[in-house]
């Protein structure tokens, strides 16, 4: 650093694996004064990183990945007023990440951690930083089991995203926490039983996968544009439930029904536009309603080998313009070519493959 940080033009540096063996770093006062982005990849021996007031002012994201004998984010670092991004992933299990009141790198716009292994609830710390507008909890960054989503907290967040944090039993979320929210992932969180749903109003777009969520038996987001459900072992038909959804757009079923019937009733998914099944495996019915999904535009349908054939419904939807099938067989091909036993219902579809 004694050396990199003369070079005053500077705007990234990355120091990869091995490239860097010491113990200590430090970045002096009035060094890197153009440095946006700065990214240290599997130094294995670096312990101490000790950052000067006025070090890389203009430090925009910083990314530490695989430094697991860093004991800590250096005290600095909270001067660098201009740091939006801090991504931390896979460090020892000393590292103190220093999320305590007296410590906060409050001009945060996004916090992405990832083999942290915090035993304590982080939200609390979290919350208080007003900017933060995305977060990423992911692959045992916590391994307690309550989270608590505070009044108020998180007044600009919009994006939240969970990930194989396999302790975390319980979420509690308090009336007027996160009022921007807009898009939430939650994948392979299994001890996670129930989502929150009642005071998160603002949400558009939900994905959730690898999960045992009663999601059938929670009162969903009003406003829900985009919905993905991905490997679910649910057996009725989630059909009756998102239909009601009536600003729905995509809606993805990945391996997340195996009930042999699903049912598109007459007016509902009134503004669907993209929808997506597969690997439905036991699915053999599918019934539309005249009426149903007026607006569909795009069709698929990929790995669902027991499907029969297309509901006589299809032909009523005037707005469909694309329909593909993956890994179907070649049964739908002949069904579907002019002249085949089912081509009445997508010969007013321009594009079936």
């Amino acid at each position: 650093m004694p050396i990199l940080e003369k070079l005053l033009h500077l705007k990234e540096i990355r120091l990869w694996s091995k490239s860097f063996c010491g113990r200590r770093m430090d970045c002096s006062r009035d060094g890197f004064p153009q440095l946006q982005k700065l990214r240290f990849d599997g130094l294995e021996e670096w312990e101490e990183w000790i950052v000067e007031e006025g070090s890389m002012p203009l430090l925009c994201t910083l990314w530490i990945y695989g430094c697991r004998k860093l004991k800590e984010i250096p005290d600095g670092l909270r001067f660098i007023t201009n740091l939006e991004d801090l991504i931390v992933y896979d460090v020892g299990d000393e590292f103190d990440l220093r999320l305590s009141e007296g410590y906060l790198l409050s001009h945060l716009t996004t916090i992405s951690l990832s083999r942290c292994r915090l035993t304590e609830d982080p939200m609390p710390i979290l919350e208080k930083l007003l900017h933060l507008k995305e977060i990423s909890l992911l692959d045992r960054s916590f391994s307690g089991r309550r989270m608590v989503c505070s009044r108020d907290g998180f007044p600009q967040l919009q994006k939240l995203k969970f990930y194989g944090l396999k302790e975390w039993e319980e979420w509690i979320v308090e009336e007027g926490s996160m009022p921007l929210l807009y898009t939430l992932d939650i994948w392979s969180c299994r001890e996670l039983k129930e989502i929150p749903f009642r005071f998160i109003t603002s949400l558009h777009d939900l994905a959730v996968g690898q999960s045992s969520i009663r999601l059938l038996e929670t009162c969903l987001p009003s406003f829900l544009t985009t919905i993905s459900l991905i490997d679910f072992r649910l057996t009725e038909d989630q059909m009756m439930i998102l239909e009601k959804l009536l600003h729905l757009k995509d809606v993805q079923l990945n391996r997340c029904f195996c009930g042999g019937r699903m049912v598109c009733s007459r007016g509902g998914f009134p503004q669907l536009k993209n929808l997506k099944f597969k690997r439905l495996e036991e699915w053999e019915e599918w019934i539309i309603e005249e009426g149903s999904m007026p607006l569909l535009h795009t069709l698929e349908i990929e790995s669902c080998p027991k499907l029969k054939e297309l509901p006589d419904g299809l032909r009523f939807i005037t707005s469909l313009k694309s329909l593909t099938f993956y890994n179907m067989g070649k049964r739908w091909e002949k069904r579907l070519a002019n002249g085949g036993k089912d081509y009445y219902k997508v010969q007013h579809i321009p594009s079936v493959r």
